[in-house]
């Protein structure tokens, strides 16, 4: 789990491509052989205002990953 504070959507967006992007590009090696690594993100926002405790964003956001 990333947190990122003050991001908003397009922000966390960013966050997410560049995270996805990061790791598509990264490989690793398993018994002899090169593997490509992927990643899915999901994430949640909430702005400042908001009385939205951790728990309920956790939520959104494990609920946008299974979407991912």
């Amino acid at each position: 789990m990333v947190v990122a504070p003050d991001t908003d959507l397009v922000g966390a967006e960013c966050l997410a491509e560049r995270l996805r992007g990061t790791v598509a590009a990264s490989q690793t090696a398993f018994r002899d052989e090169t593997i490509r690594l992927t990643v899915s993100v999901g994430f949640a926002v909430a702005a400042a205002a908001a009385s939205v405790g951790y728990e309920q964003l956790r939520e959104l956001a494990a609920a946008a990953l299974a979407e991912a």
